[in-house]
């Protein structure tokens, strides 16, 4: 990942694109995205064999999104990362199969809302070499919140319409993102 990093970066330099004093910036930024793609391609692939793969696509929609404002433990390299991120996933799988009966589907709503209490608290959680200024920390705040009420009130059609797998998913993911963000509270990266 780090040499086709490189690699893009120096050819947007060779073409003139960007300025060599941006080098490192860009050779962060293809590292984030390759491994970000990595991460989303292998879930999605996982998702499909599985036959989850519309509970993958929200798995993904809610935990990205949602980490990108709340934040949470960060694992120190790409390939954990690429690990914790998969790892988390199949997890959530596991989850959704054993969570099948009506007492399932509300207890894992009772955490659910829980965890929305939580986020809604906490976000967004500071990574310690990754600080935010007042205004990024207000914005990243009203963004989460805004994002977990648009959650609710789509898990809520989804429960009208009785398509409660899928409000499950919702609610384990938001389970996810909370603990997540716990441990990063309690001390972890």
């Amino acid at each position: 990942m780090d040499m086709l990093s490189i690699w893009c970066t120096d050819q947007l330099i060779y073409r003139n694109i960007i300025d060599k004093s941006q080098k490192n910036i860009y050779i962060y930024g293809f590292q984030l995205f390759l491994s970000t793609l990595c991460s989303v391609s292998a879930i999605l692939g996982v998702a499909f064999l599985s036959g989850n793969f519309i509970e993958g696509v929200v798995f993904l929609t809610i935990f990205m999104s949602l980490r990108m404002t709340a934040n949470g433990y960060h694992a120190k390299n790409y390939l954990g990362c690429f690990i914790l991120s998969n790892s988390l996933f199949v997890f959530y799988l596991f989850l959704l199969s054993v969570c099948t009966g009506v007492e399932g589907q509300y207890l894992f709503c009772f955490f659910a809302v829980l965890s929305s209490v939580y986020i809604f608290v906490k976000a967004p959680v500071e990574h310690p070499n990754h600080k935010l200024s007042d205004l990024k920390r207000k914005v990243n705040r009203e963004r989460a919140r805004k994002l977990l009420v648009f959650i609710w009130l789509v898990s809520g059609g989804l429960y009208c319409l009785k398509l409660w797998e899928f409000v499950t998913a919702i609610h384990i993911t938001l389970c996810l993102v909370a603990v997540m963000m716990i441990i990063k509270n309690k001390g972890g990266n």
